[in-house]
């Protein structure tokens, strides 16, 4: 989540794809809402990633807005994850010289993180084969 809403302009400019296609940007301090144009819809994202889809005055939760907030959303937990795993990486260089063995514990901990946010592309092709046969 951010901090305040210039962070969470950035924060949509950077993680949206095709950001140069957004028009209108807009801070909305009463409402403590962004409000954008975005592939021909128009949205509102709260600071903490809530996003309603926009018709009028009136706000809507959509497929388009749950899909924009998912997205919103699932980058921050990624940036969480990284960082959390950059400080275990940390952890684990300080401890391998004198504790190898927690070392290896930390590092196992890091792996089987890791290997829940990335799909792993080695099932992806044995389902693939089987299914070409």
């Amino acid at each position: 989540m951010t901090q305040d809403l210039e962070e969470l302009v950035q924060y949509i400019r950077q993680t949206l794809p095709q950001s140069k296609q957004m028009r209108h940007m807009a801070v909305d301090d009463a409402a403590k809402v962004v409000t954008f144009e975005w592939q021909s819809r128009r949205f509102a994202v709260q600071l903490s990633l809530r996003t309603f889809e926009m018709k009028g005055t009136k706000l809507f939760i959509t497929g388009a807005s749950g899909l924009l907030q998912d997205l919103l959303a699932r980058k921050a937990s990624n940036r969480e994850v990284i960082g959390e795993v950059v400080k275990t990486i940390q952890e684990i260089e300080g401890r391998l010289r004198d504790h190898p063995d927690q070392a290896m514990e930390l590092l196992q901990s890091v792996k089987r993180t890791l290997e829940k946010r990335i799909p792993n592309r080695t099932a992806a092709k044995k389902t693939e084969a089987v299914a070409q046969r």
